[in-house]
């Protein structure tokens, strides 16, 4: 996939960023922090110009299986928090940077 490597990197700066590993991560939970963390990556991916569908299919080589729906949801919730949260919007900024 030509934008997986985007992927990766937006991964590791979240994951970096939060202080956990993939398999965290992309673990069922519903953690608020977790959860946030995913929906960030979302945003950051989408915004980069990434699918819902190759966002997904990034998702599922990492062994982390969502709906369409549950992605498209979570940038949603991701635009909300930086809309409400100025600082969140200067977190997105600092994990936007990849080049």
């Amino acid at each position: 996939m030509l934008k997986e490597p985007i992927f990766k990197k937006f991964l590791n700066n979240v994951k970096t960023h939060m202080g956990v590993g993939v398999e965290e991560l992309f673990d069922r939970s519903k953690e608020s922090r977790i959860v946030l963390g995913r929906q960030s990556l979302f945003l950051l991916c989408k915004e980069r110009g990434l699918s819902i569908t190759e966002i997904k299919d990034c998702l599922e080589r990492h062994n982390y299986t969502t709906e369409w729906s549950s992605i498209a949801y979570g940038i949603k919730k991701a635009q909300q928090m930086r809309d409400q949260d100025k600082d969140f919007e200067t977190i997105l900024h600092k994990l936007n940077d990849i080049d």
